[in-house]
């Protein structure tokens, strides 16, 4: 279809405007470009307040019908499907930064949502022993609720950069990350947006990794706050026991009644330490669970 021969869309019905499912379209004008590949959609100059009654954006939903006609000569040309375009608008250029209400990283999916057993936000030099352990992972699991008042929340925008070494080297190699970002936002209504997700390293090397989010609309707009973490990533070290440590009062007793033999049987609790080969702060003890043993004694063959 060339442009000389173009008969406005949404005169004929082809095109169809919507805001919040009232038909707007009549405030818009479409034009076609030469080469008739390129269709413009667009307000008219006199119809924009009527457009956005006063609100600093318009939700508007764009259909191009799957019988769109040219009236020319009485030809048609016909799409499989409604074509929608979901798009908000602003009467000016979407200043608003979005903002966190929300965030929190952990090493599962449950945790990250029910905001427990979450990631330590104290920076490498301040770790104590409980903060490496809380720290160390080999995945991390990201739940965030953001506001946004003037857009969309389109993801978040992670940097990562490998601040130790595996032997606690300081270094400073920064990975490169998904420019996109991560994470799918769910609209909650009232400017406020949720997103539940895996995140996996950019990082191909075990250490402490720094990785640190902020958030981005679909304006362009980012957060002024940063969210960062030094995370102890462990996604292939060999554990290596080196010491056991037995509560007492931890300890139980029962008496077996076995066909042959009776015996006492002990059930001890036990705080291991174990080296991860990941030095951090000069140390690589990391303290671990507790786990149980069970120990037989009495005249049985099966001690």
């Amino acid at each position: 279809m060339k442009a000389d021969q173009f008969a406005d869309f949404t005169d004929n019905g082809a095109v169809a405007i919507t805001k919040n499912t009232r038909d707007v379209s009549a405030y818009y004008e479409t034009s076609l470009s030469e080469d008739g590949k390129k269709l413009t959609i667009k307000p008219k100059v006199d119809s924009i307040a009527n457009i956005f009654d006063g609100s600093n954006y318009a939700d508007m939903v764009y259909t191009i019908k799957k019988t769109a006609k040219d009236r020319i000569e009485g030809q048609n040309f016909e799409l499989q499907n409604d074509f929608n375009l979901n798009v908000r608008l602003s009467p000016s250029r979407e200043t608003v930064k979005p903002e966190f209400v929300v965030f929190n990283v952990a090493k599962t999916r449950e945790d990250a949502l029910n905001g427990t057993n979450l990631l330590s936000t104290e920076v490498l030099d301040n770790f104590p022993t409980a903060d490496v352990k809380s720290n160390l992972t080999n995945k991390l699991w990201i739940y965030c609720k953001a506001k946004d008042s003037g857009g969309r929340i389109k993801s978040i925008l992670t940097t990562e950069t490998i601040i130790q070494s595996v032997d606690g080297r300081s270094v400073k190699d920064e990975v490169k990350t998904n420019p996109e970002g991560y994470g799918s936002f769910t609209d909650l209504g009232d400017g406020y947006y949720e997103s539940l997700f895996e995140y996996n390293f950019a990082a191909a090397d075990d250490g402490v990794d720094r990785v640190t989010f902020k958030l981005q609309d679909f304006a362009g707009n980012v957060c002024n706050e940063v969210k960062s973490y030094d995370v102890c990533k462990d996604t292939g070290l060999t554990l290596v026991l080196l010491s056991m440590k037995m509560d007492p009062s931890e300890r139980t007793k029962g008496i077996i009644d076995d066909a042959d033999n009776d015996y006492v049987t002990s059930e001890y609790k036990f705080e291991y330490t174990g080296n991860t080969n990941l030095h951090v702060n000069g140390k690589g003890k990391t303290v671990y669970d507790t786990v149980t043993f069970n120990i037989y004694s009495g005249n049985s063959e099966k001690n």
